[in-house]
């Protein structure tokens, strides 16, 4: 299995959201340090990155899921670490597993409502986090070098992608 880490740290406003082992998200409120809150969408399967978008917040796990979380439900919740957090997760999509195994993903400039995935096995996914559609799926060449980076350009429509490849 590709064991690829990104970011698991994040902020949204005035919290923190970090990850678990066990694939949950915890949001902490930075003025007194304290858990408010663990988001789990009951797959357990370990987190890839975290992703704030506006008042969203994106997990990637390592299954191939997209979960959608409401950030501002989030920082806003009362119910304590233990609560039912289910109401918070707005969608849930996953990539096909014969594209690979998700290393990296990132929210393209100008793209609304879009993600570009990284996989092990080489492709970049452009996922519409609304509807859960594939836009395009880019294959790097060599075929099969694994995906370890996007990152975004400065030139629209444009994103850099970091291979591993050896000669």
């Amino acid at each position: 299995m590709y064991h690829h880490v990104d970011s698991h740290v994040c902020s949204l406003r005035e919290h923190t959201f970090t990850a678990t082992v066990d694939g949950d998200i915890l949001a902490w409120n930075r003025t007194n340090v304290h858990c408010i809150l663990r988001l789990s969408d009951k797959s357990k399967s370990p987190l890839v990155s975290l992703l704030p978008l506006a008042d969203l917040l994106l997990s990637l796990h390592e299954d191939g899921s997209v979960c959608v979380w409401d950030g501002i439900g989030a920082v806003k919740f009362k119910g304590g670490p233990m609560a039912d957090t289910s109401s918070l997760l707005l969608a849930r999509h996953t990539i096909p597993p014969s594209l690979g195994q998700p290393t990296s993903f990132l929210h393209p400039d100008t793209y609304i409502n879009k993600v570009a995935i990284g996989t092990a096995e080489g492709a970049v996914v452009i996922l519409n986090f609304r509807s859960g559609a594939i836009i395009h799926v880019c294959k790097v060449l060599p075929p099969g070098t694994p995906v370890t980076a996007l990152a975004q350009s400065p030139v629209v429509d444009v994103v850099g992608v970091g291979v591993s490849f050896f000669i």
